[in-house]
């Protein structure tokens, strides 16, 4: 403790910033005890690219060999700095397709990664927290509002249930740009059902800072408070991250953390460590495990922690 599972640099994510080092060395500056080094896994069609990196002329198989060197350097500085960060290498999951959860499965295996950040960027192929101008296209595609929110939460519950990410990220970034829609009953039931899921196999739900980017008009940490409320009542277990894209990210918004989950009576937390491996009940290899810190606010860190000068997102 203090720790983030969920993190990104600009040496590897074209709408970052700075070095994967330099991202670890503020970390370690920051007072990290763990850190989470989970970059985006490649998507694998042309027309899945972003603005940036249609601009830099880049193909799917350059994100392909950018996701390789990424694990290369994360091995080389999680050796570089053991004595002083416990790094753990993961992904952040891209569902686009049916044939996304195969591919994950086998970067996962490939580059024997420590964990997943499974999350939603996409319904139905268009990007959702990209721009206000794809997450319009994607209602207009799904109907309305309240259906492209249904269609979001009906991928996440798929993603769960699929590949059991030891992470669950920004639960509903599909709010980004409808910070105030009403949750309606039948979102309301597709939320309860998806924290159920999660819960049934020791998944961590993040508090991801980045939602209090003052660049986006959440001003408060994802998920909303009302999710909040039924993880804290539900008995689920609760994870930080601050979703750095770059050094001027890390550690953002933890100052606040204390007062903004006392609100809700968080008394504790968990966090990801790495483990000797062994298989689960489908065989698949765990590299990780996660581990409880009670009376968590009483930790040195919050003391000193002070808010980054600056949010690069």
């Amino acid at each position: 403790m203090p720790f983030s599972l969920h993190s990104h640099s600009g040496q590897f994510c074209k709408h970052a910033f700075c070095t994967l080092e330099e991202v670890v060395q503020r970390a370690i500056e920051v007072g990290f005890t763990h850190y989470g080094l989970s970059e985006h896994m490649p998507r694998y069609e042309a027309e899945d690219l972003y603005d940036e990196e249609i601009e830099e002329n880049l193909t799917p198989a350059d994100l392909q060999n950018m996701f390789n060197d990424f694990v290369k350097e994360a091995r080389h500085l999680q050796a570089k700095y053991k004595d002083k960060i416990c790094l753990l290498i993961g992904l952040e999951t891209e569902v686009i397709r049916e044939d996304s959860f195969d591919q994950i499965r086998t970067l996962k295996k490939q580059h024997e990664l420590d964990y997943i950040v499974g999350s939603v960027h996409h319904v139905d192929g268009i990007p959702i927290d990209f721009s206000n101008e794809l997450f319009d296209k994607a209602v207009e595609q799904a109907g309305g509002t309240e259906e492209v929110m249904c269609q979001y939460f009906d991928h996440q519950y798929q993603l769960i249930k699929e590949l059991k990410p030891e992470v669950i990220g920004h639960f509903d970034v599909i709010r980004k740009y409808r910070p105030d829609i009403e949750f309606t009953d039948i979102l309301w039931e597709k939320i309860v059902r998806n924290v159920r899921a999660g819960m049934s196999y020791g998944a961590l739900f993040e508090i991801n800072c980045s939602g209090a980017s003052p660049t986006k008009k959440l001003k408060c940490p994802y998920p909303h408070p009302r999710i909040i409320e039924l993880l804290v009542a539900s008995g689920a277990k609760l994870t930080l991250s601050d979703d750095s894209h770059g050094t001027g990210d890390v550690g953002f918004w933890y100052k606040n953390l204390p007062q903004h989950l006392a609100t809700y009576r968080v008394s504790e937390l968990y966090y990801l460590d790495r483990a000797q491996v062994t298989n689960d009940s489908a065989g698949q290899e765990k590299r990780v495990v996660s581990k409880k810190l009670t009376d968590c606010w009483e930790h040195p860190f919050w003391e000193k922690c002070a808010e980054t000068v600056k949010y690069d997102k």
